[in-house]
C-alpha cells in the first residue's frame, strides 16, 4: 500500500480555509488523496472517516478526508463538498444509518456547498 498524497494544491487549501471559515466542525479534518478501490465494478471518487473518542457516548475526534487522486482538480473539489457534508453530518450521528444521503445529509451539503463559495 502506497502512502496517501497529502492535498497541498492551493486551492484546496482555499476551499479548505473556506469551509473551517463558514461551516466549521469542532474536531480536525485531514484531506488525502490515494487510488481507491472499485465496488461493485465502480469507482470510489472519494469517502470520509470518523474516529472516535471513547466513553458511554462515543463521539468524533477527527475526520479523515479521502480523495481519488486520478480526478481532475474541479473533480476533487467537488467531492471534498461532499464528503465534507458528511462529516458535517456525522459529528454526533452515528455510522450506521441506512440511508447516508438523506434530507438531513443534503442540508448539510448545501450549507458546506454554500460555505465553499463565500469568502
Amino acid at each position: 500500500m502506497t502512502r496517501p498524497k497529502h492535498m497541498q494544491v492551493p486551492i484546496v487549501r482555499e476551499l479548505m480555509r473556506r469551509l473551517r471559515k463558514h461551516a466549521p466542525l469542532p474536531v480536525p479534518v485531514r484531506i488525502v488523496q490515494r487510488r481507491s478501490p472499485r465496488i461493485c465494478g465502480d469507482l470510489v471518487l472519494g469517502y470520509c472517516h470518523r474516529t472516535l473518542k471513547g466513553g458511554p457516548k462515543p463521539r468524533a475526534r477527527r475526520f479523515l478526508i479521502v480523495v481519488e487522486e486520478r480526478l481532475s482538480l474541479g473533480e476533487k473539489y467537488e467531492v471534498i463538498v461532499h464528503e465534507y457534508a458528511h462529516c458535517l453530518d456525522r459529528v454526533k450521528r452515528p455510522l450506521d444509518v441506512k440511508d447516508c444521503h438523506d434530507s438531513r445529509w443534503g442540508a448539510c451539503y448545501a450549507r458546506a456547498f454554500r460555505a465553499s463559495t463565500l469568502r
